[in-house]
């Protein structure tokens, strides 16, 4: 996977932080935005008993108000009991995490004028939230936390960030919402649906901030009311935005790139939370590094064969299906990886997966090189193409390029069937080979993981054997995810 046309160690280590403000710019407009709002404060405080009556917990939707560390409360016509946070809002300020200016109510509308309510930005503003079915969305306790609420006529506004131990805890919590969603596309409310009851949908909308990101929402059919939700991680910080209106199912796919750009104006001042910092007044970034590739211990052992062993990178391209060197993608910094497996006596390759790990200037250059490596995956197949793995044309065919579920911006994979002149010339060995590329923020991740077998897959001992198949694409899931994982910063 080394590119032989361009010398990675000759480049700098230095690499660009995550686009933001610096810090001083974000307390300047803290205080800003803190001394515009503390007359408005108090107004909200005065109506807030009022307010209470017709937002948060009386509406139609899942939109749901904890009473401090207390049980959510259950909106009309929910018919599941209160549930309490298995965590609660995190102590108020602990360890001071989260700078009390940092810009969480930027574009906030403010409608107290017309009997709305104003909270925040402060760590002890009340929690709001969703539970799919029954299911409270944080799950994993947090180190800090500041919230925003703004509301007005059949409309809330509510703001949360979070901050944990670290960037796994943080990526816990994100593959938590995402595996309750899985759950949970829809469940049943009690009563008819003007009271309340009904259908109520969660579904799950595409939406691009350039970060990790999920983004769903909830509905019921023939009532209007709805929440719209985006879930963003940032380092080891976790931004949740959650709107409600008298959205239906069509109106709440159209306000995604409304929310998607908020998420835009805050998220790049998450920046305090990662490693490579803001930037300006906060210390250089740090580029990748070997740590940030698999090793052989991240790799599912393969039934009945060696172990997998770690080899010096070569002169081959990580996938099969790239008609080009890594290098034509232009990235800042790059780092690689090869794992064989070899038969006993022969030495002849039986298993191997190849990665690398390219690291870009900024979001927008990552997201161009993701566009170009996924078109190499999908228009590799069912033709005759030189390729740079073989060196001669090849025949190369494949299946639908899917996108597995892992904890990135953007995923892309396809299983292709490669020849294996290697291993015989005159039977049906081949190539079980699966070509993936993954986008987290201003990275990379390439994966390929190789199988000889033939005619059937991997592990299939007939072709009713579908647990030796599910078996052998749940290794080459093991292998994506946790080359992922490593990257993830």
């Amino acid at each position: 996977m080394r590119d032989p046309i361009h010398d990675l160690e000759n480049l700098g280590p230095e690499g660009n932080a995550v686009p933001a403000l610096p810090p001083s710019e974000i307390r300047r407009r803290g205080d800003r935005l803190r001394r515009r709002h503390q007359a408005l404060t108090a107004v909200g405080a005065a109506v807030a008993v009022a307010a209470v009556a017709t937002t948060g917990a009386a509406v139609g939707g899942a939109f749901q108000r904890a009473e401090g560390p207390g049980p959510a409360q259950t909106p009309t016509g929910q018919s599941s009991e209160p549930t309490p946070s298995p965590t609660g809002p995190a102590p108020a300020g602990d360890d001071d995490d989260i700078p009390d200016d940092f810009p969480l109510d930027v574009d906030h509308l403010d409608l107290t004028g017309d009997g709305g309510e104003f909270e925040g930005p402060a760590p002890d503003v009340r929690e709001f939230t969703v539970n799919p079915c029954g299911q409270h969305v944080w799950t994993v306790p947090a180190r800090d936390r500041l919230a925003f609420f703004s509301s007005g006529p059949e409309f809330n506004d509510y703001r949360e960030l979070r901050t944990f131990a670290d960037a796994d805890e943080a990526v816990a919590q994100m593959e938590s919402i995402r595996s309750m969603l899985d759950a949970c596309p829809s469940e049943e409310l009690e009563g008819e649906p003007h009271e309340g009851g009904g259908t109520l949908t969660w579904a799950r909308y595409d939406a691009d901030t350039g970060y990790d990101t999920t983004t769903f929402g909830s509905f019921r059919e023939m009532a209007l009311g709805g929440d719209l939700v985006q879930v963003t991680r940032v380092g080891r910080a976790v931004l949740f935005t959650l709107r409600y209106a008298e959205y239906d199912e069509i109106s709440l796919e159209r306000t995604v790139p409304d929310t998607t750009e908020l998420t835009g104006r805050i998220a790049p001042s998450m920046c305090l939370f990662t490693e490579a910092g803001c930037g300006g007044d906060a210390e250089p970034a740090t580029t990748i590094s070997d740590g940030n590739l698999m090793t052989a211990a991240d790799l599912a052992p393969m039934p009945e064969a060696e172990a997998w062993e770690q080899r010096e990178p070569l002169a081959v391209p990580t996938l099969a299906c790239q008609p080009a060197w890594l290098t034509s993608l232009e990235p800042e910094a790059m780092v690689s990886r090869e794992f064989r497996i070899t038969e006993p006596g022969s030495g002849t390759e039986t298993h191997r997966v190849n990665e690398a790990v390219l690291e870009f200037g900024d979001a927008a250059a990552a997201r161009s090189a993701y566009a170009t490596v996924r078109g190499w995956i999908a228009d590799c197949s069912d033709l005759v193409q030189p390729i740079l793995v073989l060196g001669e044309p090849a025949i190369i065919r494949g299946d639908d390029v899917t996108e597995p579920d892992v904890p990135a911006d953007g995923v892309a994979m396809r299983e292709v069937w490669l020849p294996a002149p290697e291993v015989c010339e005159e039977c049906d060995a081949a190539w079980f080979d699966h070509q993936a590329v993954a986008l987290i923020g201003n990275r990379l991740v390439l994966v390929s993981h190789g199988e000889v077998a033939g005619p059937l897959s991997p592990g299939a001992d007939d072709v009713d054997d579908t647990e030796g198949e599910q078996a052998w694409r749940d290794r080459v899931h093991t292998t994506l995810g946790a080359a992922v994982a490593r990257a993830t910063p």
